[in-house]
């Protein structure tokens, strides 16, 4: 239930280009339940970004972009604006949902993981479920900021909060800053030592789109 999406942009002035970067927390325990359950899990994600504002300006601003939001995610709630340092930062929660493959319950309507059952073991998938290329224009003209989503980067971590530790095969992705090929390669994930991972920019690109991006296949325990 810890798990969180966080989205982070950098964006200057109005009509600069922000450059979102989405990482999340995904727990075993919660994908485990999902397969054998059925039922899907409802997550808070936070969007945050640093803006070159004040504070008052930044939450005049905040309330065009969460207007946009609302117009695909109506769960879209403000957090406000804030002082970090010298930095504004503005916050928002977004829901995620980790569901079945094919399945369409959930509250999110922007971003879900969803999850299969095959005979190598528990595909996970990242997958944008509104088109985002829709949503960066409603956005833009509200709010006139420019959002780069060739430039999107996502990333993930995967938590076992088990005993035991985790065989984990990792594909075409960046695993705790290592390049992994198409191939792939076999990971054995400790408790409370999450795997890093991250999309190439063919996966971003395709998540863009709205394709089932394959985070990682969860095999079967490893054995000391």
């Amino acid at each position: 239930m810890k798990t969180k999406l966080i989205a982070a942009c950098a964006a200057a002035l109005a009509l600069s280009a922000c450059k979102p970067n989405v990482s999340s927390e995904v727990y075993l325990a919660d994908i485990e339940d999902v397969i054998q359950k059925g039922a899907p899990v409802e997550y808070t994600g936070t969007i945050s970004s640093t803006v070159m504002l004040t504070v008052d300006d930044c939450n005049k601003k905040l309330t065009d972009m969460v207007k946009a939001i609302a117009s695909m995610e109506p769960g879209v709630k403000s957090r406000g604006c804030a002082k970090n340092g010298t930095d504004t930062v503005v916050t928002m929660e977004v829901p995620v949902t980790l569901r079945k493959a094919g399945d369409n319950a959930g509250a999110a309507r922007l971003v879900a993981l969803e999850v299969a059952k095959e005979a190598e073991g528990t595909v996970v998938n990242l997958r944008a479920i509104s088109d985002l290329d829709l949503l960066r224009k409603e956005i833009a003209s509200k709010t006139f900021f420019s959002i780069n989503l060739d430039e999107m980067t996502i990333a993930s971590r995967l938590v076992n909060d088990g005993r035991d530790p985790v065989t984990v095969k990792v594909r075409g992705v960046l695993a705790n800053g290592e390049a992994i090929l198409p191939k792939g390669k076999d990971f054995s994930v400790q408790r409370r030592q999450p795997l890093e991972l991250r999309l190439s920019n063919i996966h971003t690109a395709a998540f863009v789109k709205g394709e089932p991006v394959e985070i990682l296949t969860i095999g079967n325990r490893a054995t000391n």
